[in-house]
């Protein structure tokens, strides 16, 4: 199914956008420049290389859609764009090289004999004006090369203001003549037709961690890869015309930055089988509000196509092994149901903000980036575990919730990204110790009557901390820096401890800030109520409570105390003793949240 669909997302592109068959993009460095009759316009080539460029392909040279260069360690040409050792033959000094030395003119000579085919089915002027240049004598001796001449890069013609490599009949005959490297016959796993299959399949491009020159999407190297005796590609047989086409399709795909996104180590592509408005990978990458906001709306209002007629949605995941891709996912769901798990999805991350406004959705990138230390950490499992749950509508692993948790000890740090991917799977998840739901509005905010004890002990931890700041300003280091670790795994084990140390802060504010002590003195008291004894210990899921309590305690915090900031402005000169509240500033943030 997988390779039927590349086929048909080739056959929608555009004639004028298709990449043709068995061609590929790549970087082209060197244009040699001929009139109608093979005359050499300007001695010394054009170089396209990009000096200034950040990229090592635009250094290369400008990309073109040229011949593939799929080929073996044996001398293959490639049809008019070539490396300078086929197109020009070999350097002068060639035979003090050790890796040219045993080659000699073969490469040249090949690249000559196939411009001679090319000539004799398509009869073309281009064509036969590059044979006349490269015939008539030794075309290195014609061309002024520059020392710094890359022998590496790809060099092409351009005859009488055009490329050649553009003329249909040239790349009608590269199709024909890379067909006549299928030799067995089998039953294509495509069409389903008895014919000649190819041996080696067109390379893959665009796949992280692959080789730059290409990957095998199917390919067998050793005896436990290889089933009824077939081997390499033969496992899964593809006639020449169906291979070139899902590669073409694929690599387009992974080309298109609309369509693909790369993040730890995989590439994650979605199309449909018709034309869409609707684009699964912005939503993914950097979701706007408003079109959130629209995407809920009409999942609410509309309802779901399904059966044969419905629009199909596709989802391909795949990751590079040296050589070798590999297939992490392939999903296959109707275009309905990915809005209507996708819009699942933002329900599910919804929370508020660290100031206790709104919240906003986040991209799987900041969510995954959430459980690392730094992007280049994140291991493939964790985007790819996330993007097959949000379109498979399945519960979120607890490794996600565990990587979360294990970074916010690590960095002392409840960033709303972590909390709302913490949040996203504890609303899929539930066990005896926390009433997890998936309903709308469910920990999206605070909820003073949760009956999770770990979520009060998250609220408790942070009202304990607002008491010690508010006593001593200016602390380097507070009591969540020192036991939120303990606290979170192991609430009995701690909060007695804290809340004796509480005692001496809540004296403090009851002599210097009267107002302080009495809204901290009741916050504490309204949150033990909701306690009956403290755990001894909380499993994964409910240290995710504890942090999204400890969030939620924080955030609102915060809200009020921006909310009274603001009404104090609207009455100048009535200040009260609740200013020396901790919410009467909302600059003392403690260090967990960010």
């Amino acid at each position: 199914m997988l390779l039927q669909e590349l086929c048909k997302y080739y056959e929608r592109i555009p004639l004028e956008e298709r990449v043709p068959l068995f061609y590929t993009t790549r970087p082209v460095r060197y244009l040699i420049r001929l009139d109608k009759k093979g005359k050499l316009l300007t001695p010394q080539p054009i170089d396209t290389a990009q000096s200034d460029s950040e990229s090592k392909k635009g250094r290369r040279g400008k990309e073109r859609p040229v011949p593939d260069p799929n080929r073996s360690a044996n001398t293959k040409p490639l049809l008019i764009a070539d490396k300078p050792e086929y197109v020009l033959g070999p350097q002068k000094d060639a035979s003090k090289k050790p890796e040219t030395k045993n080659r000699g003119k073969e490469p040249h000579e090949s690249y000559l004999h196939l411009l001679r085919k090319c000539y004799e089915e398509t009869k073309l002027d281009s064509v036969n004006a590059i044979l006349q240049f490269l015939e008539n004598g030794n075309p290195r001796d014609s061309l002024d090369l520059p020392d710094d001449f890359d022998e590496k890069a790809t060099l092409t013609f351009v005859v009488d203001g055009r490329h050649p490599t553009k003329h249909p009949a040239i790349q009608k005959f590269w199709f024909r003549h890379k067909s006549k490297e299928a030799e067995e016959t089998l039953q294509c796993i495509i069409c389903g037709k008895e014919c000649p299959v190819l041996r080696i399949l067109p390379k893959v491009k665009g796949v992280p961690n692959g080789q730059s020159s290409g990957t095998s999407l199917i390919s067998a190297n050793k005896e436990a890869f290889e089933s009824y005796g077939l081997t390499q590609s033969y496992i899964a047989p593809s006639c020449p015309e169906c291979a070139a086409t899902f590669t073409a399709g694929l690599n387009a795909l992974l080309a298109d930055q609309s369509s693909t996104i790369r993040l730890g180590g995989v590439a994650f592509s979605f199309w449909t089988r018709e034309e869409t408005d609707f684009s699964f990978v912005s939503f993914l990458n950097n979701p706007e509000p408003k079109d959130v906001t629209a995407l809920l709306r009409r999942v609410e209002t509309g309802g779901e196509s399904v059966g044969v007629d419905a629009n199909r949605f596709f989802g391909l995941s795949l990751a590079g092994n040296s050589g070798r891709a590999t297939v992490r996912d392939w999903i296959d769901i109707t275009t309905d149901q990915a809005q209507e798990r996708l819009a699942v999805w933002f329900e599910q991350q919804n929370i508020v903000k660290a100031n206790g406004t709104e919240g906003t959705p986040f991209g799987v990138y900041a969510l995954c980036n959430s459980t690392v230390r730094e992007p280049s950490d994140l291991p493939p499992g964790v985007p790819n575990t996330l993007i097959h749950a949000i379109l498979t509508g399945t519960p979120f692993p607890l490794s996600l919730l565990a990587n979360a948790i294990r970074r916010v000890r690590a960095e002392n740090k409840i960033t709303p990204a972590r909390a709302a991917l913490i949040k996203a799977v504890l609303t899929t998840t539930s066990n005896q110790h926390t009433a997890t739901t998936n309903k709308k509005g469910h920990l999206v905010s605070l909820n003073t009557d949760n009956p999770n004890p770990a979520y009060q002990c998250g609220r408790l931890l942070s009202v304990l901390e607002s008491i010690q700041k508010t006593a001593l300003p200016g602390l380097n280091a507070t009591i969540v820096d020192r036991y939120f670790g303990t606290a979170s795994s192991a609430p009995a084990s701690v909060f007695g401890r804290l809340i004796r140390g509480a005692q001496p802060h809540l004296s403090t504010l009851k002599r210097d800030k009267t107002g302080a002590y009495h809204a901290l003195d009741k916050r504490i008291g309204t949150v033990l109520t909701q306690i009956e004894q403290f755990p001894p210990s909380l499993n994964m899921q409910d240290q995710g409570m504890f942090c999204l309590g400890y969030y939620h305690q924080r955030a609102k915090d915060i809200e009020e105390a921006i909310d009274r900031k603001e009404a104090n402005k609207k009455k100048p000169g009535k200040e009260t003793q609740q200013e020396n509240s901790p919410e009467m500033n909302p600059e003392n943030k403690p260090g967990i949240v960010s």
